[in-house]
């Protein structure tokens, strides 16, 4: 498919191939995606060839998908407006996002290359999810009341308030 793609439009491809959503697939107990924050939604595939990206590499560099308009953007030759988006190749380059914040029906997810914090709106009482996941990438031991990780929530705590404040005043 590449190989037929190429042949057509040269040099000038830039292909992704990505997804919206990973699925739990009975992980902790839950199918399908259905409201949670856990790698296996928020971790997906994303592979991307073209100028500028050097073929057979492999990062593990915290992106975005917002980081796709500018890039596509910039593939054209359009002028970006701005947005909360990187290029991608210069967001790989330096190693990507310090942080990564989800949101959607009821929930956002913040996490940098340490921890991730789940806060979850729900009709019997809001919960909160903290992991370490250096230490447990399956994300089964929450540290949310631990003394240990009180400075830890309370930064990713303020990061999302500050994202979130800083978007609304845009």
């Amino acid at each position: 498919l590449l190989d037929a793609a190429e042949k057509q439009f040269g040099d000038n491809l830039l292909v992704v191939f990505t997804a919206d959503h990973g699925e739990m697939l009975g992980h902790h107990g839950i199918w399908a995606k259905n409201r949670c924050g856990y790698q296996d939604v928020l971790k997906i595939p994303f592979t991307v060839c073209g100028p500028g990206f050097a073929a057979d590499t492999c990062s593990h560099a915290r992106i975005n998908h917002l980081d796709l308009m500018p890039t596509f953007l910039e593939a054209a030759g359009a002028d970006c407006p701005p947005t909360d988006g990187h290029l991608l190749r210069e967001s790989i380059a330096n190693g990507g996002r310090r942080y990564i914040i989800t949101e959607a029906d009821g929930f956002v997810t913040i996490q940098d290359d340490h921890c991730k914090l789940i806060e979850l709106k729900h009709p019997q009482g809001n919960k909160c999810e903290l992991y370490d996941l250096k230490k447990d990438p399956d994300e089964f031991t929450n540290l949310a009341d631990d003394p240990a990780y009180t400075s830890v929530l309370a930064e990713l705590r303020e990061r999302v308030i500050n994202h979130f404040t800083a978007t609304c005043l845009h």
